[in-house]
């Protein structure tokens, strides 16, 4: 029986285009992961990469994201000892100028979308899209920012629900485990692999 699964979050956002499109950051601690990363926090989920005193770094993890590459994500997610890694594209651009009693109002809009993904076996347990979500500011610089912080604090429960839902939907969770005996004599080795066989 699992409870709450142990996670790692790594979401790139972006707040450039260029002609192709958003123009996604490898950065640790960005807005709608440290948001997020404390709403998991708050609600008892244990995150994997916090106080880690190996030499991993999540900036793998955020680079996969990037390449979309599930498979690496999830290999570096177990390297955490997390059973789920949450992976996320956040972006925010700026949309309009609006005169609201003769000030300036800047409206800015922002969407996530993310992956749940399962470390020991890289199978996707959610795939989530959130937004687009609108703010507006009266001061144009960090309106990304502002606009992404809204989208983090209204998508944060509905992501944890995600995940907690689709690690619990899975019924026979199963895992590869490596048993090491010793101090077994040969007779008993014997039938030990024949009751277990």
């Amino acid at each position: 029986q699992e409870n709450n699964p142990g996670v790692i979050i790594a979401i790139v956002e972006a707040t450039r285009y260029n002609a192709e499109g958003p123009v996604f950051e490898v950065k640790e601690g960005g807005v709608v992961q440290s948001k997020i990363e404390d709403f998991f926090l708050k609600k008892g989920i244990k995150l994997m990469d916090k106080g880690t005193t190996s030499k991993l770094t999540k900036r793998d993890v955020l680079l996969a994201t990037i390449k979309d590459d599930t498979k690496a994500v999830a290999a570096l997610g177990a390297r955490f000892e997390a059973d789920v890694v949450v992976t996320g594209r956040a972006s925010a651009k700026y949309g309009s100028t609006i005169k609201v009693s003769g000030f300036d109002m800047f409206k800015y809009s922002s969407s996530l979308t993310l992956r749940a993904v399962r470390t020991d076996s890289a199978e996707v347990l959610a795939v989530k899209s959130y937004g687009p979500t609108t703010s507006n500011t009266l001061q144009r610089a960090g309106g990304e920012d502002k606009a992404l912080s809204k989208l983090a604090d209204e998508a944060a429960p509905k992501i944890l629900a995600a995940v907690v839902e689709g690690w619990r939907k899975q019924v026979n969770v199963s895992r590869t485990l490596q048993l090491s005996i010793s101090g077994m004599s040969y007779k008993a080795w014997k039938v030990f692999k024949t009751e277990t066989e």
